[in-house]
């Protein structure tokens, strides 16, 4: 496989950093690239299904992972003796 010169650098380069083979930072490029597919396609799919424009189910989306992953804060007691 060849690439143009400063792209093939640019590879052997990012491999060597991230201490894998050129063929193994490659394929988890190529496993980035067909998820980065997948996920375009149910966008379109669901957009069509849920009459959504795919701004609005990016922006749920964004919603619904920070309602589950940010942790909510919760409020903090004071003690009855302690100075404010």
């Amino acid at each position: 496989m060849s690439f143009e010169p400063d792209l093939g650098r640019q590879i052997r380069e990012m491999a060597g950093a991230d201490d894998v083979t050129v063929l193994a930072f490659l394929a988890e490029a190529a496993r980035e690239r067909v998820r980065q597919h997948l996920l375009e396609r149910w966008l379109d799919e669901a957009g069509i299904e849920l009459g959504l424009s795919r701004s609005e189910l990016v922006e749920q989306g964004r919603v619904l992972l920070d309602d589950t992953v940010t942790p909510r804060a919760t409020p903090r007691h004071r003690r009855a003796n302690s100075a404010v």
